[in-house]
């Protein structure tokens, strides 16, 4: 008989461990009853004892600590022999302990526990079974989820709600299929300052150095370098209607924190189209073309513009003919003008020059002389070209 033989009612105390304590036991008795209440509590003070070996644990294991210096089993008395309130702490320090309860008997509802190699629990008997307490085997991977109640995604893609990461999962994918939210205006969201490893759908009236022409939503990544200073941001247009084309843009910052300008990436749908320039620095399409009643014209990102036609120079009774050509696209400066003919000279010309008045920005006139008239009324086609600049 032991401390867990005691009663919680005072009156149903009548000896200790077989000495009688009732009113009509003789004074001796008294005196053997205190001297085994010492020992029962000097049993009860946890002490640590080792094992090398399997062991079963007995009553007198109670509140005890067993460490297990080796691989080995620690097998349990029955429960009702042990008696409810049996407690005893286990330590595996080199090797694996398997704690293994008598017959059918179980330990958190399971025939065996396994605690591994350098942790410890805590096993206590309710009478009939055993469990353990105590947060359980942090390397026991799937009992310390068990007890956390933790499930762990089955696959690099699994997207079950509730689920938990595990080593080798793809966090690119769920991260980059995260959608229906956005961060608006209210957020105060800074793309300037935000951390590497942030992506999103953002309002581009969030604080920040925004590329030049943005639409209002951009999805923008960020994605680390070298150190937390080095990253690479992109943009990519949310497009809300089908057939809108793609826009993308890319920046750099620096290991010392400095961002770089944004730059567009050019795509079959942006090369061609309308060129755009801000301080000299082209904002739009790479090449521009279009013409109208005047000609042609085309435009590169970098200022160039050539412009094509054709005009019809007149006159007669004199030793010149001219005419006027309007450019399809006005120069930003004097353009470099040439023509040519476009057949065989009227009848009854001969030999003659080509030349004009010095260009303008918006137009040219172009004529041709001989050193003899021009029959009345001559009229030829020649074929203009002016190279220069649009900004």
């Amino acid at each position: 008989m032991g401390v867990l033989d005691y009663d919680q009612t005072p009156g149903n105390n009548t000896s200790i461990n077989g000495i009688g304590i009732q009113g009509t036991s003789v004074v001796q008795n008294f005196d053997n009853a205190l001297r085994q209440y010492m020992a029962d509590m000097a049993a009860y003070v946890t002490r640590r004892t080792t094992k090398a070996a399997n062991y079963t644990a007995v009553a007198a294991d109670n509140h005890q600590l067993i460490e297990f210096t080796a691989a080995a089993t620690l097998s349990l008395t029955a429960a009702a022999t042990l008696g409810n309130g049996w407690t005893c702490m286990v330590r595996a320090n080199g090797g694996d302990v398997v704690i293994d309860p008598n017959s059918s008997e179980t330990i958190n509802g399971a025939a065996t526990l396994t605690l591994k190699d350098g942790n410890g629990l805590v096993v206590l008997c309710n009478g009939t079974a055993f469990f353990t307490m105590g947060t359980l085997l942090p390397n026991d991977e799937s009992k310390a989820r068990l007890n956390l109640g933790l499930v762990l995604t089955t696959s690099a893609t699994d997207t079950t709600a509730g689920r938990v990461f595990k080593v080798g999962d793809n966090l690119n994918y769920h991260r980059l299929r995260d959608y229906e939210n956005y961060y608006s205006s209210s957020d105060n969201r800074n793309i300037d300052t935000v951390t590497a490893g942030d992506v999103g759908l953002y309002s581009t009236a969030n604080p920040g150095s925004w590329p030049t022409g943005a639409p209002s939503f951009l999805w923008v990544t960020t994605q680390a370098t070298y150190n937390s200073d080095a990253v690479v941001q992109t943009a990519v247009n949310y497009s809300p209607s089908a057939g809108d084309e793609p826009q993308s843009w890319f920046r750099i910052r620096s290991n010392s924190g400095t961002w770089g300008a944004w730059r567009k990436i050019y795509n079959q749908g942006s090369i061609v189209g309308s060129v755009s320039q801000s301080g000299g620095v082209p904002t739009g399409a790479i090449i521009e073309q279009g013409s109208n009643s005047n000609g042609g014209y085309t435009r590169w990102a970098d200022g160039t513009q050539i412009c094509t036609g054709t005009v019809t120079l007149t006159g007669g009774g004199t030793v010149t003919i001219s005419g006027t050509w309007t450019y399809p696209a006005a120069f930003s400066g004097t353009p470099r003008c040439s023509q040519h003919p476009t057949g065989a000279p009227p009848g009854g010309t001969r030999e003659r020059t080509y030349w004009s008045t010095a260009p303008g920005t918006t137009s040219w006139d172009p004529q041709q002389s001989m050193n003899t008239t021009f029959p009345s009324s001559t009229s030829e086609i020649v074929m203009v070209i002016a190279i220069g600049r649009w900004f």
